[in-house]
């Protein structure tokens, strides 16, 4: 889900700014982490972000909306985060 939301971040994002959207750039997720973080520590935070919710999707599939919306929110608030200067 984090790759997928990323990439439609990007391309909306390049679109509001008309820009080509095939245009590779530094705006993606593990760039604007490496601003701050080690690779090692970003493998960790997309982890942190991912496996849990992967794990209780397997076990719990009834809840795979809210699962869903977990990881879509934490990676919003992941991207707010990364963007303060």
């Amino acid at each position: 889900l984090i790759p997928g939301v990323d990439m439609i971040r990007i391309i909306l994002l390049r679109v509001r700014l008309k820009q080509n959207i095939s245009k590779s750039d530094k705006n993606h997720l593990h760039h604007l982490l490496l601003k701050k973080y080690s690779p090692k520590e970003i493998l960790l935070i997309i982890f942190m972000l991912i496996v849990p919710f992967n794990f209780i999707g397997i076990y719990i599939d009834q809840y795979i909306y809210l699962i869903i919306l977990f990881n879509l929110l934490s990676y919003l608030i992941l991207i707010k985060y990364t963007n303060k200067k």
